[in-house]
């Protein structure tokens, strides 16, 4: 389940495929049409929806399962699209860092990238030596700066820093070595710093100088507030903590 709350309007897609929209959390929800049909159980399955704007979202299957589609309302929600990629693929992350480009992890060491709201998409292969890299996370800055990843029980966690869209990429040492087995499953650059998630704890480095280090809050998810710059954390009492620096909160 996602919500999301554009202009007073609350919408929400189901686990199952099916959309609603309120007008705040006490109102009653109104289903909308069928965005696709329920999935059937093969393990995992978690949609991810991505809203360019109040009325043109992005939806995509949420399964390591490799489809070729995905779903585009330009309506608030009320109607979908189904959409093909053109080759089969298996996305489960991505980000948005503007209004109009997104950016969808994937396997085989593939990204994809739009810059017209979902309409098209363009293949991003990753300029390294494994091609079949699952990648588990992404993050995005000023269409240039970005991190993504994915974890091998035997090579390890590999963490890649890129400045110019992916057509170039450097590898990064990661928060913990090898031996752990647990991946990253979420970063963000923010500010001059990069910050990861591994299995409830977080960590933070300068990108000049790659130097991992803690918190000062044990926290267990974190978020970009756009408008004021700052880091919006969840910490592990489920405290609402605003940072303005990484030492630095209230």
């Amino acid at each position: 389940l996602k919500i999301r709350k554009i202009r007073k309007i609350l919408k929400k897609v189901s686990k199952s495929g099916l959309a609603y929209f309120s007008n705040d959390f006490e109102s009653e929800w109104h289903s909308a049409t069928q965005v696709c049909q329920r999935e059937p159980y093969n393990g995992f399955v978690e949609h991810k929806l991505f809203f360019f704007s109040p009325d043109t979202a992005l939806l995509t299957p949420g399964t390591w399962d490799p489809t070729n589609y995905y779903y585009l309302t330009v309506d608030g929600g009320r109607t979908w699209s189904k959409r093909d990629f053109g080759e089969s693929t298996a996305i489960r992350y991505g980000c948005l860092d503007d209004p109009k480009r997104l950016w969808l992890a994937s396997r085989k060491s593939t990204i994809y990238y739009s810059e017209d709201r979902g309409q098209t998409f363009q293949t991003l292969h990753l300029p390294v030596e494994d091609t079949t890299l699952c990648l588990t996370f992404i993050d995005m800055k000023d269409g240039r700066f970005g991190l993504t990843g994915s974890h091998d029980h035997f090579d390890g966690q590999t963490l890649l820093f890129t400045d110019d869209n992916w057509a170039s990429v450097r590898r990064i040492p990661s928060p913990q070595n090898k031996e752990h087995l647990t991946q990253i499953d979420k970063a963000l650059i923010w500010k001059d710093f990069w910050i990861v998630r591994i299995h409830n704890e977080v960590f933070y480095t300068s990108s000049a100088k790659v130097e991992w280090n803690h918190f000062p809050l044990n926290i267990v998810d974190f978020f970009l507030d756009h408008e004021s710059g700052n880091l919006i954390a969840v910490t592990d009492d489920l405290q609402v903590r605003i940072f303005t620096s990484p030492t630095e909160y209230r």
